[in-house]
């Protein structure tokens, strides 16, 4: 039977390798964690042995789960969020309410609804409606907290913070091995598919220019998900923001287009309470990492 020494070195080996499968780089996933590369890596190669699997494909790049490093990832992922829930539990296990969100629909898949797991982790007794309109919200009396491409001109709205979201360049792994990695924004116009969301040509020039530039453009659509899913699927190459849900696409990092924009996070200032101020400050802690 393990005893709890046992125990204790699985779960050290469990948690290296689970922040290894969300960086995709052992070096990188080290760093975050104040070990050298050698020690962390020996970490991950002790839980294979152990297991008798290899979990992890090392690359030039990085490294890849294989299949059953993806299921031992999944079911490793879950000590993380019991031991989230156990610190989290004395400070917010008392906070409860139901709330309204209003957001973009490119905000919300990918950015909103990729925060929010940590967020229910915590805050479990929270409930959230999330509410998606091309059109700007009545704060007052439409919702509790928005988030807005536009900078925020309600009536008695409380700017609470602007933010910045960067976009890049995204392809799934399938396009690649079919079609190649485009290696110039020329290389990318000319012999490459590409998937356009309409409203970022009117956005962003430069993005305007490819899109004209381009001479293979595989889908064109109004809708961020649909965007997303459409590159997932392998029909193109497509502009995307830098957010959790692109954890299943490759990076264009040869291709540096430099595409920001701006966004901001509001509420109405008679409607503050726990529950709001819990969201709120989750979001904007969020944002640190796009």
């Amino acid at each position: 039977m393990p005893t709890i020494k046992d125990e204790l070195r699985l779960l050290r080996e469990l948690l290296c390798f689970t922040e290894t499968g969300k960086t995709g780089k052992i070096n990188e996933a080290a760093g975050r964690n104040g070990y050298k590369q050698s020690n962390f890596s020996n970490i991950i190669k002790q839980l294979e042995q152990e297991l008798k699997l290899p979990l992890l494909t090392r690359l030039t790049t990085g490294v890849r789960l294989t299949n059953d490093g993806r299921e031992i990832f999944e079911i490793a992922s879950q000590i993380e969020n019991i031991l989230q829930r156990v610190r989290s539990y004395s400070k917010h296990s008392k906070i409860h309410g139901n709330l309204r969100l209003w957001v973009g629909d490119g905000l919300a898949s990918g950015y909103i609804s990729g925060c929010l797991p940590e967020f229910y982790l915590k805050y479990p007794k929270i409930s959230i409606e999330i509410c998606c309109s091309i059109d700007n919200p009545n704060l007052i009396h439409e919702t509790d907290i928005a988030i807005l491409y536009q900078k925020p001109q309600l009536c008695k709205a409380l700017k609470i913070s602007k933010h910045i979201l960067h976009f890049s360049l995204f392809a799934s792994p399938d396009y690649l091995s079919r079609y190649g990695y485009p290696q110039s924004l020329d290389d990318l116009c000319k012999n490459h598919l590409i998937c356009n969301r309409g409203t970022f040509t009117d956005t962003w020039p430069l993005w305007g220019q490819i899109i004209k530039s381009a001479e293979h453009i595989a889908v064109q659509t109004n809708s961020a998900p649909v965007l997303v899913q459409v590159i997932k699927d392998g029909l193109g190459i497509g502009l995307l923001p830098q957010t959790g849900y692109n954890d299943d696409l490759v990076k264009i990092d040869k291709i540096k287009l430099n595409i920001s924009h701006p966004f901001w996070i509001v509420s109405h200032k008679d409607h503050q309470n726990a529950s709001i101020e819990a969201l709120v400050n989750h979001i904007i802690e969020a944002t640190k990492n796009l």
